[in-house]
Formats: C-alpha cells, sequence, structure tokens
C-alpha cells in the first residue's frame, strides 16, 4: 500500500507540474488577477490592488492546475483501489503547527478517501491561491492517475483478484459487483474514468478466465 501510494504521488507530480509548465496555459494566481484585474483585456473585472488571500504566501508558480488537488486524488484513489472500495470512514488530524491556531480546528471525520481529497483540493480556494477549475482539473488527473497505478503497479495483473488476497473466489465477484452498482472508481476495470457496462463484460471476462 504504500509503495503504491508512493509510486502514485510521485506521478503526481510529474503530472501537475508537466500541466503547469509543459502545456499553453500558464495562468496567474488569484491574487496576481485581482490585483492587476485592469490589465487584463476584459472591460468586466476591477482591479482591487490591496486584496490578499487568506493564506500569507501565494506560491511562485503557475495556479493551473492543482498541484494539492492532483496529489490528493491520487492518494485516495490509490487507497480505495487497494482496499477495493471508497467507502472507508476514517477520523484525522493535522500535523500543521499553525492548524491548532485557527478558529475552527480539531479532528476530522470523512465518510470516504475521496471526501478527503475534495476538500483538500477545495481548500485552496479558502485560501486564495487557486481558482475552481485548478481544483476540478486537479482532483480529476489525480483521480485517473490513481486508477491507473493501481491497475498496472505492483498488484499484478490479475484483475479478477479484486480483493487482492491472492485467490480468485466468488468473493472477488460480489466484491466487485459491489464496487460496480455503487459506481466506485475501483470497479472502473479498463481504467477510462467511467463506471459502466464495458468495465462489468471485462472483469466477468477476467474472472472466468481464472485471472
Amino acid at each position: 500500500l504504500f509503495a503504491l501510494i508512493n509510486l502514485a504521488m510521485g506521478d503526481a507530480g510529474l503530472v501537475a507540474w508537466d500541466i503547469k509548465y509543459d502545456t499553453p496555459i500558464d495562468l496567474w494566481r488569484p491574487v496576481t488577477a485581482i490585483r492587476l484585474a485592469d490589465t487584463d483585456g476584459n472591460p468586466h473585472t476591477t482591479p482591487d490592488p490591496n486584496w490578499l488571500p487568506l493564506n500569507p504566501f501565494t506560491p511562485p508558480f503557475p495556479s493551473y492546475t492543482s498541484g494539492h488537488a492532483t496529489f490528493s486524488a491520487a492518494w485516495a484513489t490509490t487507497i480505495a483501489g487497494f482496499f477495493g472500495t471508497d467507502n472507508v470512514t476514517f477520523t484525522i488530524d493535522s500535523e500543521d503547527p499553525f492548524y491548532n491556531a485557527l478558529p475552527v480546528h480539531g479532528p476530522r471525520t470523512y465518510q470516504s478517501f475521496a471526501a478527503a481529497a475534495w476538500e483538500n483540493a477545495e481548500s485552496r480556494l479558502y485560501l486564495g491561491v487557486h481558482y475552481r477549475f485548478d481544483a476540478v482539473d486537479g482532483n480529476k488527473s489525480g483521480t485517473e492517475l490513481g486508477q491507473w497505478v493501481v491497475s498496472h503497479m505492483l498488484l499484478g495483473s490479475c484483475v479478477a483478484d479484486f480483493n487482492h488476497d491472492g485467490h480468485v473466489t466468488m468473493e472477488d465477484f460480489i466484491a466487485f459487483l459491489n464496487a460496480f452498482f455503487a459506481g466506485d472508481p475501483s470497479a472502473d476495470i479498463n481504467g477510462d474514468g467511467r463506471v459502466d457496462p464495458a468495465d462489468l463484460r471485462e472483469f466477468i471476462t477476467r474472472y472466468f478466465a481464472g485471472c
């Protein structure tokens, strides 16, 4: 599990920074856009030269896409794929030394890994260092990356061993069906970003083939 997560997180860095620097999109941060809104060529925007984000520090690299969103989605999807479900309730706290100084603090409880990942992505909006589309697209690419890592790395090519116990049994079939009908990302067998009948057909083929 830890090896898979580290692989996913390493690749998430490549995905996010390729998008930031190896695409035609080179987008300024909110702190720059808001202060210089009279220079964007859009007559409907007005500048606020004194605006500051909630976060005292804005990272000095392009806003699009959100690294936090990409990393957290890759993490969440990899864990969900490893355990065969995203429907896991857990409570965590933060090790950030500034966290407990905030007005609202303490442990957070989530009903799924994906929920924690999205809150992490959305936090960048509240801090004022990202736009919503940075978070949405980062979450999407991180999710697709996590699905690819689970499907192609370390766990072997035995897709039918859905619960990863080293055997292909009826338990795997039931676990897959539960994930499939719940629309869980772990049921995206073909890695196309959708849970649909094509995944069901692929799993059944693999199951009766023994792997």
